[in-house]
């Protein structure tokens, strides 16, 4: 039997005894609320680590640009601006690739523990 438990409603005091089986299904709400939650952010990662990965490689391609194109200070500048691009986006986009592995793992043992 589980310990009773005082809630208080406008005033008045009612007392709640839950058993140990209600206690079990709330630990499984909660770890399958924390499994959903994991995937969502797994999904959510991955397609974010696509598109900055994709904006990297259009950076990528747009430093390659400039790089051929003759030389002036606005050439200069925005080679410099394109190339820290490139650094970024694809910083960002294996940022995001780790992040969702790291939710599937998590995602996975959450789903082992529910189980």
């Amino acid at each position: 039997m589980g310990r009773a438990e005082v809630h208080l409603r406008r005033g008045k005091h009612r007392i709640v005894t839950r058993t140990d089986s209600e206690k079990q299904i709330e630990g499984v709400v909660a770890t399958g609320s924390i499994s959903d939650l994991l995937w969502i952010v797994a999904l959510l990662a991955g397609w974010l680590a696509i598109i900055c990965l994709v904006g990297g490689w259009y950076a990528g391609a747009k430093f390659q640009t400039f790089l051929k194109a003759p030389l002036s200070e606005e050439v200069e500048h925005l080679t410099q601006v394109w190339e820290r691009r490139v650094d970024r986006w694809t910083a960002l986009g294996l940022l995001m690739s780790g992040l969702s592995i790291l939710c599937i793992i998590g995602w996975l043992v959450s789903e082992k523990f529910v189980q």
